[in-house]
């Protein structure tokens, strides 16, 4: 597994490489970053463009689970592109589609986030690992005993 590198950064994106729904990141501290990886690796990403000419192509990302966020960007070090609250996720769900027979979706209230694995096992490793993560965020039960957190 590569080592993730803690430093103060600035997210840059062309604008038609940035996803409509993506929290920009921007001018973070040291001390923001200082969390702990849960997990890192390389996933495929569906590009979450949505106006007329975006594209919605898969591309490879290096993915970075702390405490508090899931990043990803191009490479291992470099800025991310783009990052999603652990608190913000709704649900994680199991997909598969032809091509994407490792796949699962990471549900938003802004966007549904797709992401490919290399294989079943590393699949359920980053649901696991995303559930976990989510867990840690869940609102308490109502008195019905429902949770507004969904696992599939």
């Amino acid at each position: 597994m590569e080592e993730e590198t803690h430093m103060p950064f600035t997210a840059t994106k062309d604008e038609d490489e940035r996803d409509d729904d993506d929290e920009v990141l921007a001018n973070e501290t040291a001390e923001d970053l200082q969390v702990s990886v849960q997990r890192s690796g390389w996933l495929k990403k569906k590009g979450g463009g949505l106006s007329t000419f975006s594209r919605r192509n898969w591309k490879s990302r290096w993915f970075v689970l702390s405490e508090r966020r899931l990043t990803y960007s191009e490479m291992v070090g470099t800025e991310p592109l783009g990052a999603i609250n652990v608190e913000d996720i709704e649900a994680i769900e199991e997909v598969a589609s032809k091509g994407a027979e490792f796949g699962f979706a990471i549900h938003t209230p802004k966007r549904t986030y797709w992401c490919v694995s290399s294989s079943e096992d590393d699949r359920k490793q980053w649901v696991l690992s995303l559930r976990k993560a989510r867990a840690a965020f869940a609102r308490p039960l109502d008195e019905g005993g429902k949770s507004d957190f969904m696992v599939y």
